[in-house]
């Protein structure tokens, strides 16, 4: 199988290589082309962040940040869904966002930390952050 990345920015496509030449190349047959979009995922650096923060509420509350981890993905995550006919709630996982939707749910577990507990969360570009890290990353 091969694989040709096509990148399309501002209505023009690039192609990792030459198409024609390699549909040229083929040997005679029938064959299937697939196009799919490629998702881009959280990234590890937002996923160690928010284990990070999980681990200084636990250190504030006593919560352990896996039952806080759910409890924010049952709170942000969860959405109304057909099961055999019937509606039901289905709470996701961070694992299935994007960066942007990370970016969003992140937005929202260090805005309800705050005004639960009134813990301020630090982001990577605070100046307390690396001190942050040190102690819980």
């Amino acid at each position: 199988m091969k694989t040709i990345t096509i990148t399309k920015r501002d209505g023009k496509a690039e192609c990792s290589e030459d198409i024609g030449l390699t549909i040229d190349l083929l040997r005679n047959g029938t064959y299937d082309v697939e196009i799919t979009q490629r998702r881009e995922g959280s990234t590890k650096a937002q996923a160690r962040l928010l284990w990070m923060w999980l681990s200084c509420v636990q250190r504030e509350t006593g919560d352990h940040p896996t039952t806080l981890y759910k409890h924010y993905c049952r709170e942000f995550l969860t959405s109304q869904e057909t099961v055999y006919g019937q509606q039901v709630s289905v709470t996701g996982t961070t694992g299935e966002l994007t960066r942007k939707g990370m970016a969003i749910f992140l937005d929202k577990v260090r805005e309800d930390v705050l005004q639960r507990t009134g813990i301020r969360l630090p982001l990577p570009g605070d100046r307390i952050f690396e001190q942050f890290k040190a102690i819980y990353g």
